[in-house]
């Protein structure tokens, strides 16, 4: 059923020309199923899936081995700062601290600013975020097999221009986000060309939609 429901979307890309669908004005229906939302999203919970049971085996729940891995990179933080860095909702960010409290990961300590909540990683949190990083390197490894250095720094690169460019969207860029793009970065055009302004025709392009959904099949 995947096959020919991939298969028929790939039909209807090349059936539509690729000015209309740059416009959005005939994007073929279902082309969600196979977009870079959806294979960042495939991506992510295929991580995800794959690193749940040291999450669990380490006591931690959904969300909490990044805010331990932000503390031990940033050291005493406070709520607000770890919900920016990370995108969270404030309230949220509270809670899963409250239970990283509770479970001795992390402490509250005296901060910059004493009307902000700020916490640093217990010593039994130190240790977690050892074994969970050597978690994410095995996830890494195995995420980018058959990857070579260069395509290794070029996917980190462009998975950092994808966020900037959602961040700026989402008005609130932060200063790493304008280092990023102020540095190493070029700044991109608000609309990328398609179809024959960027030299493709329209089985160019499903070409090479096809190249990229093998890459994130292998990875």
């Amino acid at each position: 059923m995947f096959d020919m429901s991939r298969s028929w979307i790939l039909e209807r890309v090349r059936q539509n020309r690729p000015a209309e669908c740059a416009a959005g004005e005939s994007l073929p229906i279902g082309y969600s199923l196979n977009d870079t939302h959806m294979r960042l999203s495939r991506a992510f919970h295929a991580m995800k899936t794959d690193t749940r049971a040291c999450a669990r085996g380490l006591g931690l729940g959904p969300g909490q081995p990044r805010i331990l891995s932000y503390l031990a990179a940033h050291g005493v933080s406070t709520q607000r700062e770890i919900a920016k860095y990370l995108v969270i909702d404030p309230s949220a960010v509270s809670r899963m601290l409250d239970a990283l409290e509770r479970g001795g990961f992390v402490e509250s300590v005296p901060g910059r600013d004493r009307r902000c909540r700020s916490l640093a990683l217990t010593e039994h949190g130190r240790e977690t975020v050892h074994r969970w990083d050597a978690e994410c390197k095995r996830v890494d490894e195995l995420m980018l097999a058959g990857f070579t250095p260069a395509e290794r720094a070029q996917f980190d690169s462009l998975l950092d221009r994808a966020r900037c460019n959602m961040m700026r969207e989402l008005g609130d860029a932060g200063d790493e986000t304008d280092a990023l793009v102020a540095g190493s970065v070029p700044p991109l055009p608000k609309t990328a060309p398609l179809g024959p302004a960027a030299g493709l025709d329209a089985d160019s392009a499903v070409s090479e939609i096809t190249t990229a959904e093998e890459v994130t099949l292998r990875a």
